[in-house]
Formats: C-alpha cells, sequence, structure tokens
C-alpha cells in the first residue's frame, strides 16, 4: 500500500512528468555519490574531469527540462485550443 502511487501509471498524459523527476533525481544522485566511489576505489577525479561531468550533467537536465516543457507547452495548447471551441473566444492575458 506504501507503493501504491510509486510507479506512474503509463496511459496518464502527465506520464513524461513522472519520468523527467525520477531521470533528474537518479542522475543528481549518480553526480553526488560518483565521485566518492571513484576516490575509494583509488581513481583520480580532477578538476577537469568534474567539469566536463558537470556540463554534461547540465546539458543533460536542459535538454530534458526542454523536451517535457515542449510536451508540456502542446497539451497547454491543445486544451486552450478545446476550450476556445466549446467556449468561444475569451480574454487570456
Amino acid at each position: 500500500m506504501l507503493f501504491d502511487n510509486f510507479l506512474a501509471d503509463e496511459e496518464d498524459q502527465f506520464y513524461f512528468m513522472f519520468a523527467f523527476a525520477v531521470r533528474a533525481w537518479i542522475s543528481l544522485l549518480f553526480l553526488v555519490f560518483v565521485p566518492f566511489l571513484l576516490l575509494h576505489f583509488g581513481y583520480f577525479f580532477g578538476s577537469h574531469q568534474f567539469l566536463v561531468v558537470g556540463a554534461s550533467y547540465l546539458l543533460m537536465g536542459l535538454l530534458d527540462f526542454v523536451h517535457t516543457f515542449g510536451k508540456a507547452l502542446k497539451m497547454y495548447r491543445f486544451k486552450r485550443w478545446v476550450d476556445i471551441q466549446n467556449n468561444g473566444p475569451r480574454k487570456y492575458r
């Protein structure tokens, strides 16, 4: 019963937002813990490598956010269009 809402329904129209949140959380945990694991097992993790990993993490997050924002914007515009078709034009601003 504790995990009833843990897994999202794939037929839900906002499933992509759940997937975005899970990917962001897992990648953040990866970024936080992997450098310490590398140090523990004797690998050197220099500032240049940390900069490359941090930049790639930010790029991944940015691309994922833009993708999710694009999907949400399409859904918002479609709902607005349906509202205009059903109720007529209104002032939206």
